[in-house]
């Protein structure tokens, strides 16, 4: 018993002192001095005032930014009080995450509320386009030739609002 508890001493230090030095080194720093001949940079400080660099990475996901709206110059009668509240102006299609676009167009599909420009990037240009409420946005899969299968993409205020697919007699 007497052995076994010298032995833990024994080892005891140099496995925190392990385990310490091997988080310091998953996490490296690295710092930004000034070279001769420009920016250098390095895993030990190059000065006093020395700062570390910020290497993390930012968490996966997010939105795709849509560009803004253009605004118009307000006017005297912008600044009137008016009794209606307005609405804000926002898009009527649906606000995907990039990693919901990134998913739907790895695996070519479609979902109700994309915009045309994300369809198009999903399933590439239509075969035919028909103008009006709705739009509709045709494509085929042909064999040899013959049409095998349709899908045509219906859209309203410039999004998805359905998809039929089949072959049309």
């Amino acid at each position: 018993m007497k052995a076994s508890v010298t032995l833990a001493r024994v080892i005891g230090p140099p496995v925190i002192a392990l385990s310490l030095l091997s988080t310091a080194m998953a996490e490296p720093s690295v710092y930004r001095c000034e070279g001769e001949h420009g920016p250098v940079f390095i895993t030990i400080p190059c000065g006093d005032d020395s700062q570390p660099l910020d290497l993390s990475n930012p968490p996966p996901g997010g939105r795709i930014a849509r560009p803004p709206e253009p605004t118009a110059v307000p006017s005297d009668e912008d600044n009137q009080p008016d009794n209606a509240p307005e609405e804000a102006a926002s898009s009527p299609c649906k606000d995907f995450t990039s990693t919901e676009l990134r998913t739907l167009r790895i695996g070519e599909r479609i979902e109700r509320g994309m915009s045309r420009e994300q369809v198009e990037a999903s399933w590439g240009s239509p075969v035919d386009r028909v103008p009006g409420p709705p739009e509709v946005w045709t494509y085929d899969n042909r064999y040899y030739g013959r049409v095998v299968s349709l899908r045509k993409v219906y859209f309203r205020d410039g999004c998805v609002e359905g998809i039929r697919t089949g072959v049309d007699p």
